[in-house]
C-alpha cells in the first residue's frame, strides 16, 4: 500500500499519532507491536487512525494527564499546535 493510499484511508504515522497525545513516538510503537494499540505495519512503519489513538487513550489514559479525550479535543489540538507562534 502507497503512502499516498494509507493517507486516504486514514492512517496516520505514529510520530503523527504522538502530536496527538502525550505519549512518544517509540512508546506508541511499542504498544502496536505489544498489540495495545490498534496498527497495521506498512512496510517497516506502523501507521494507526486518530480513532484507535482516541480509543488507546480513552483505555488507558493519556500519558501523565490521564485524561480522556473525544475527536473535537485532537482536532483542537491540532489546530492550536499548527498555530503555534514558533512554527512547531
Amino acid at each position: 500500500m502507497s503512502k499516498q493510499k494509507a493517507q486516504q484511508l486514514g492512517y496516520i504515522s505514529l510520530a503523527k499519532a504522538s502530536e496527538l497525545c502525550d505519549y512518544s513516538q517509540d512508546y506508541l510503537g511499542l504498544r502496536a507491536r505489544q498489540g495495545k494499540l490498534q496498527a497495521v505495519k506498512l512496510g517497516r512503519n506502523w501507521v494507526t487512525k486518530k480513532e484507535w489513538i482516541i480509543r488507546y487513550i480513552n483505555n488507558n489514559g493519556n500519558g501523565n494527564k490521564g485524561a480522556q479525550i473525544n475527536e473535537n479535543q485532537v482536532v483542537s489540538k491540532q489546530v492550536v499546535d499548527s498555530q503555534s507562534p514558533d512554527g512547531n
